[in-house]
């Protein structure tokens, strides 16, 4: 007679509690990576639709036939209200548009001409670095 041989007996749950750490996780990183792609998505398409309406930034359209863009069309184009009110720099009005990602924010500055047609004259987009070293930089820079 031959002896029995056991099979490991298998115990417990399937989901133990590192298998639900792991995926909470998993699903924390893959909302973050959604809602940075999104924010980064709106912002490059507003630039993208901003540019097309300057003159000399497209061979699609000769300078002639581009036509130059208000705050109210541009905030339209955006499809958002600006972070606040015009602000005057370097001779022309900006106003700033924020899009909040993880952890990254995009921001679009678009630029008006001074004078009594304030219309499009630049958009500029850019990405602020880690929100988190930004914000611990400037409470160390407080403290100083």
């Amino acid at each position: 007679m031959s002896p029995a041989v056991k099979s490991p007996a298998r115990g417990g749950s399937s989901f133990t509690p590192l298998r639900i750490i792991l995926i909470v996780i998993l699903v924390v990183l893959l909302g973050a990576f959604f809602v940075d792609w999104r924010a980064r998505n709106a912002s490059q398409n507003a630039h993208a639709e901003l540019i097309k309406h300057l003159p000399g930034e497209t061979d699609e359209m000769p300078d002639e036939a581009v036509a130059l863009l208000s705050q109210a069309q541009v905030n339209q184009i955006v499809g958002r209200e600006p972070d606040g009110p015009l602000t005057e720099e370097d001779g022309r009005f900006v106003q700033t548009f924020t899009w909040q990602g993880v952890p990254k924010q995009y921001i679009l500055k678009v630029a008006y001409g001074s004078g009594s047609e304030a219309n499009l004259i630049s958009a500029e987009l850019t990405a602020a670095g880690d929100l988190l070293a930004e914000s611990e930089d400037e409470a160390g820079a407080a403290a100083k």
